[in-house]
């Protein structure tokens, strides 16, 4: 009820805790997705946002409380195309790996 309605309130402003994975390459992207849900880890398909402004144009979006097995997803896997993790602070990039 009013965790419900607090948890909308931070999603319409933007303070979800959600990371973006951009990659160069929408195969990559797709491939990382399909990796993540293997593994049990909730990842989506989502545009990149313009600020960013780097990447195909597709990122993959997961909850931050996954992060660490993310980046060893990254590490173990080594991506050609992967540009960086973001973080969205009020709808503002910032690089946090």
């Amino acid at each position: 009820t009013i965790c419900r309605k607090w948890q909308k309130l931070q999603r319409r402003k933007g303070m979800d805790s959600d990371i973006l994975v951009v990659f160069r390459s929408r195969v990559q992207t797709m491939d990382f997705i399909y990796r993540c849900q293997t593994l049990g880890i909730s990842a989506t398909s989502m545009s990149t946002p313009r600020q960013i402004n780097i990447g195909c144009g597709l990122s993959a979006r997961i909850h931050e409380g996954y992060y660490t097995k993310v980046k060893m997803l990254l590490q173990y896997n080594r991506y050609s195309a992967f540009v960086g993790i973001y973080k969205m602070t009020y709808n503002i990039p910032k690089r946090i790996y």
